[in-house]
């Protein structure tokens, strides 16, 4: 299971702001291509919405997904690839053509917003989430493989984001083994906190993060 692909011939002059990642000239050509009467599609906000992921801008990609939400063209409402780009601009941004690295001190707060994310892409009828869209909020929550381990409260929040993947049908085999190792001590912790229960409990166990009982 893949994301949608953009091709950037699709719109050139789109591409090329992205990747200057010139996002505020990006969106201000989409207001100007719909103030002159343009048709606008969901490839068209796509593109935008990857150079907001690209400089790690969440206020302007939701609010371009709020927009998208709003269209009454199906053509413009946001598919997979909208929701799992927005989810990706949780993740820690690219710093001079490299990745920041998630430290211990970061915050909860993009993680619940991937969180949130997620279950708008779940809870709208038109889009079903794909193993991309789960890895990428499990990436905003308990990091990449090189980052320090993730706090508790992100750790517990990509426990949330696992019960999901367990109530769409994955198993254990679609995750990478650094992502589950954190997943388990998180599993492990949130036990000896009696946080762990419910849908957490049930895709720990799915996944076999836990010891056997």
């Amino acid at each position: 299971m893949e994301a949608q692909k953009v091709d950037d011939e699709d719109l050139s002059v789109d591409a090329g702001l992205e990747f200057g990642s010139r996002g505020d000239a990006a969106i201000a050509l989409l207001d100007q291509l719909q103030a002159d009467g343009v048709p606008v599609d969901a490839v068209t906000y796509n593109i935008c919405l990857r150079v907001c992921a690209k400089a790690g801008d969440l206020t302007k990609a939701t609010s371009l997904l709020d927009e998208m939400s709003k269209e009454v063209d199906d053509a413009a409402r946001p598919d997979v690839f909208s929701y799992t780009t927005v989810i990706r601009a949780c993740c820690a941004p690219a710093r001079g053509g490299r990745r920041r690295r998630h430290t211990r001190d970061d915050g909860e707060g993009t993680a619940a917003a991937a969180l949130d994310v997620l279950d708008r892409c779940v809870a709208d009828a038109r889009v079903d989430p794909n193993e991309v869209t789960f890895r990428t909020a499990l990436r905003a929550c308990v990091g990449h493989p090189d980052d320090d381990p993730p706090p508790f409260a992100r750790a517990i929040l990509g426990l949330d984001v696992l019960a999901r993947m367990n109530r769409a049908g994955y198993r254990r085999s679609d995750l990478d083994g650094a992502t589950l190792g954190r997943l388990a001590k998180a599993a492990v912790s949130a036990r000896s906190t009696d946080t762990l229960h419910d849908d957490r409990y049930f895709a720990a166990r799915a996944f076999d993060l836990l010891p056997a009982e």
